[in-house]
């Protein structure tokens, strides 16, 4: 019998200044759906939930920097909507 991985689904919005805000974006877009400037969504396994902990904690300056992460079980644990033009591609997503 197949284990089955355990994901669970996350909004990322990070607040970081400038100089870091390339390498933010690139390291959310290999696990991550980009929604809009500093904004991704996506379900993440347990391993990948850990290395993108790790990339984060390798990139933030914790005097300068905010990063929010609201984790829920499923994406239909809460109810979105879109409003105005859509900034990403959620057709596609690099996965690393």
């Amino acid at each position: 019998m197949q284990r089955r991985e355990w994901r669970r689904h996350c909004i990322f919005f990070y607040d970081v200044n400038v100089k870091r805000v390339a390498r933010f974006h690139k390291a959310m877009l290999r696990k991550m759906f980009w929604l809009q400037n500093s904004t991704f969504e996506g379900e993440l396994a347990l391993g990948e939930q850990a290395a993108l902990r790790r990339d984060i904690v390798r990139l933030l300056n914790p005097e300068e920097d905010r990063v929010v992460m609201i984790w829920t079980p499923s994406p239909e644990a809460w109810r979105k909507t879109h409003l105005g033009i859509e900034k990403g591609n959620l057709e596609m997503v690099a996965w690393g």
